[in-house]
């Protein structure tokens, strides 16, 4: 979700990754970049460096979690909740406000505004779902796997979502591509994780 906090993102991305997009979803991307970017939304407020850092740390939801106790200290959250309210933030209806959305609202209003303007139209409530995930496969599949095809064709590649599966003799070539490149899209290194099979 980092990327749509930057105004290069709207800039150059946006044709980038609009091959992915059905028609109404690419008009509305259009009319986000206008409305963020040049009129509405300050990209660099102090609630949205918060945000941007505690993302960046691959510490998200332990730094959700701080805040949250911080400000509300008998509520007795623990990671598991702050996974459930950030899903909430992302994937649900603007007119569903629950507490937890007050909360997640209430520590990071800018990134909070910026979720919701994208999510703003009524049948199209999913806008922002498949934005993230267009970005996630364009970076796994148009990024990381066609550098790979094409620098080393005979390396084998799978991917399932996010991830990218290899040979295990491939496994430091195809995660240092995967660094690379998303570190180049995003602004900042990925937090990878291996998992062995």
């Amino acid at each position: 979700s980092q990327v749509l906090f930057k105004k290069e993102f709207w800039d150059t991305s946006i044709y980038k990754l609009e091959y992915a997009y059905k028609p109404d979803i690419s008009s509305t991307i259009s009319s986000i970049y206008y409305t963020l970017v040049k009129t509405e939304v300050t990209l660099g407020t102090k609630d949205l460096e918060l945000y941007l850092k505690s993302v960046n740390s691959g510490q998200f939801y332990e730094g959700f979690l701080m805040n949250i106790l911080e400000k509300y200290p008998n509520l007795g959250y623990d990671r598991d909740k702050c996974k459930t309210i950030i899903y909430q933030v992302l994937f649900s209806d603007n007119r569903y406000m629950s507490d937890e959305k007050r909360i997640f609202k209430e520590i990071y209003p800018t990134a909070y505004k910026i979720f919701s303007f994208i999510k703003r139209r009524k049948k199209h409530k999913n806008d922002l779902s498949i934005l993230l995930q267009n970005i996630e496969s364009y970076l796994v599949i148009e990024c990381c796997c066609r550098r790979i095809a094409m620098e080393r064709p005979d390396c084998p590649i799978y991917t399932i979502h996010d991830s990218i599966s290899t040979t295990e003799e491939n496994l430091e070539y195809v995660k240092y591509v995967m660094v690379d490149e998303i570190t180049k899209f995003i602004g900042v290194p990925p937090n990878l994780k291996v998992e062995q099979w």
